[in-house]
C-alpha cells in the first residue's frame, strides 16, 4: 500500500511539473510573438522556455512552427551566429521528434534561417534528410537551398552544389522562374563568380524574364567585394534604364558590404565606400518602417560578432533619417554606444565610438537639456548601472579629459562594487578616492561617510582616518565632519569627541 501511494504521489508530482512547464512555454510563446510584432526581435530565453514544453501539447500549428524557426535567425539580434545556429539545431530536432507532420514550409523556413545565420549546407545531405523524413522538396524549398549552397571548400565546390540543385529542379519538372534566377545570381555572386552571375542576367533577358532589383543588388554586392567601381556604376545605370529602384532591404545589404570594405581595407575602402555611397539611389523610408528595426538588428548582430568597427562604418555611411530612431527605438548611435558597453568591449573601443559619433548624435537628441559629450555620458551611466568597475573608471577619466564636470556620486556604484568584492581592501577604496581627486572631484560628506569610512580598517583611530583621507586627497572641513558623524553613528562617542 505504501509503495502504491508513493508511486501515485510521484506520478502526481510529474504531472504537476509537466503542466507547469507547459504553462511557462505558452507564456513564453505569447511574449515571443508580442516582441517580434512590436520590436522585430526575439529573445533566446523565450525560445528556450518554449523548448522545455511539448510542441504537440502546445497546440502549435504549422504557421507557428514556421514562426518559431524564423525566430532563430536575425531576429535574435543579441546572439552571435554560433549561438543562433545551436538554437536552430535544438529546435529542429525537437520538431522532428515531436511527431508533428512535417511539410515543405518547415524546410523552407529552416533554409531562410540558415541564410540569415550565414550557414552553408550540403544539398545532397539536406535532400537526403528530406527523403528520410518523407517530404518531397518543392520548387520553393529547392530555390531556398540554392541560397545556402556556397561551399567553404571554394568556388568549384559551390558550382558543383548549384549544378546539383538545378539538376534536381529539372528532374522534378520545375521550369525556371524569377525566384530561381535570383537565387542563382545571389549564390554565384557570393561565391565570387561575377561572370557567372552576369550570365544569369543575360539568360533572364533571353528568356524574356525581366531581371529584378534583387538580381542587380547581388551583382553590386559581389563587385563591392572586388572594389570594382566601374562595374557597380554599370549595374546602377542598367537598373536606371529598366526603371528599377532598390528596396530598403537591398539598400541595407549594399551599405553593409560597403562597411565591410572599409573595415578590411581602411584607407582604400573608405574612399571607395564614399564614392559608391554618393551614387547609390536613396530609398524612401516609411515613418516607423521596419527598416529601422532591420538596421538596428544588423548593427547589434555585428557587435555580438565582435565587429564593432564594421558596425561603426555602417552607421557613418547611413542616411541621416535612418539614424534618428522612432518611438520604439533610440537613435542608432545611442543604441550602438550602449551595446558596445554591454558586450564588454574595451574602454578604448567604447571611447573611440562615442567620440566619432558624437557630432552625428547631438541633432538626434529629443530632450532639451543634456550633458555633453552625450554619448560618453550615456556609456558611463550604463557601465555604472551594470557594475563594470574598470570600464566605468576609464570612461569617467575620458569624460574628465573632455572637459566634463565629474560629480562625487558618479563614483558611488564603483565604490559599492569594490566594497562587495571578497578580496576588497581599504587600499583599493582609497585609490578610488585619489582618482576622484585627480579628476577635480572633492569627496562630499555622503561619499566619505557612506561609501569610504565604513570600509576602512576598524582599528584606525579618528586621527588615523583623518591622516589617511588627507594622504589620498580628501582635505578641508568635510573629512573631519564625516569622521565625527560616522563615529557617533557607530556609538563611539569617545573618539567622536
Amino acid at each position: 500500500m505504501h509503495i502504491s501511494l508513493s508511486f501515485c504521489v510521484e506520478e502526481r508530482n510529474l504531472a504537476v511539473s509537466h503542466l507547469a512547464a507547459q504553462e511557462l512555454a505558452m507564456s513564453a510563446f505569447r511574449r515571443l510573438k508580442l516582441e517580434v510584432n512590436k520590436f522585430q526581435r526575439a529573445k533566446k530565453s523565450d525560445i528556450e522556455s518554449i523548448l522545455k514544453g511539448n510542441l504537440k501539447d502546445l497546440l502549435i500549428d504549422g504557421k507557428e512552427i514556421v514562426f518559431l524557426l524564423r525566430c532563430c535567425g536575425s531576429l535574435l539580434r543579441n546572439e552571435n551566429l554560433m549561438s543562433r545556429n545551436k538554437l536552430i539545431d535544438i529546435l529542429w530536432k525537437k520538431i522532428c521528434d515531436s511527431g508533428l507532420p512535417l511539410s515543405n514550409d518547415y524546410f523552407s523556413a529552416l533554409l531562410e534561417t540558415y541564410v540569415e545565420n550565414a550557414r552553408h549546407v550540403s544539398p545532397k545531405m539536406f535532400l537526403n534528410d528530406m527523403k528520410r523524413l518523407h517530404v518531397e522538396p518543392s520548387r520553393e524549398t529547392l530555390i531556398k537551398l540554392l541560397l545556402c549552397s556556397r561551399s567553404d571548400m571554394g568556388p568549384k565546390h559551390t558550382m558543383d552544389n548549384i549544378v546539383e540543385i538545378v539538376e534536381e529542379l529539372k528532374s522534378r519538372g520545375h521550369s525556371a522562374n524569377i525566384e530561381m534566377f535570383e537565387a542563382l545570381a545571389s549564390s554565384l555572386a557570393e561565391a565570387g563568380d561575377l561572370l557567372g552571375a552576369e550570365d544569369i542576367v543575360e539568360t533572364m533577358i533571353e528568356a524574356k524574364l525581366e531581371p529584378t532589383a534583387t538580381v542587380y543588388t547581388s551583382l553590386i554586392n559581389g563587385y563591392i567585394k572586388l572594389e570594382d567601381k566601374s562595374s557597380i556604376l554599370k549595374v546602377l545605370n542598367e537598373m536606371e534604364k529598366r526603371n528599377l529602384s532598390m528596396l530598403e532591404s537591398h539598400y541595407l545589404s549594399v551599405v553593409e558590404k560597403l562597411a565591410e570594405a572599409v573595415h578590411y581595407s581602411e584607407k582604400k575602402g573608405t574612399q571607395f565606400a564614399k564614392e559608391i555611397s554618393n551614387v547609390l539611389p536613396l530609398v524612401r523610408i516609411s515613418e516607423g518602417g521596419s527598416v529601422l528595426h532591420c538596421i538596428s538588428n544588423a548593427v547589434l548582430a555585428l557587435v555580438n560578432e565582435r565587429k564593432e568597427d564594421v558596425a561603426l562604418s555602417l552607421i557613418l555611411f547611413l542616411p541621416h533619417k535612418l539614424l534618428s530612431g522612432n518611438q520604439f527605438l533610440e537613435p542608432l548611435p545611442v543604441l550602438f554606444s550602449k551595446e558596445v558597453v554591454k558586450a564588454d568591449c574595451d574602454a578604448e573601443t567604447v571611447i573611440k565610438i562615442c567620440d566619432q559619433l558624437e557630432s552625428l548624435t547631438v541633432p538626434l537628441i529629443r530632450i532639451q537639456d543634456f550633458l555633453e559629450p552625450y554619448l560618453l555620458h550615456a556609456a558611463v551611466g550604463l557601465s555604472l548601472h551594470l557594475g563594470k568597475k574598470n570600464l566605468s573608471h576609464l570612461l569617467l577619466k575620458a569624460l574628465y579629459l573632455r572637459g566634463a564636470v565629474i560629480r562625487p556620486h558618479y563614483f558611488w556604484p564603483i565604490l559599492c562594487v569594490v566594497a562587495k568584492e571578497e578580496d576588497s581592501n581599504e587600499k583599493e577604496i582609497l585609490m578610488l578616492l585619489k582618482n576622484m581627486t585627480e579628476m577635480g572631484v572633492e569627496a562630499d560628506y555622503d561619499t566619505l561617510s557612506i561609501y569610504i569610512l565604513p570600509f576602512l580598517d576598524k582599528k584606525h583611530s579618528a586621527l588615523d582616518m583623518l591622516s589617511i583621507l588627507k594622504e589620498f586627497g580628501a582635505t578641508g572641513i568635510v573629512p573631519r565632519t564625516a569622521i565625527t558623524i560616522y563615529l557617533i553613528s557607530k556609538g563611539d562617542l569617545q573618539q567622536a569627541g
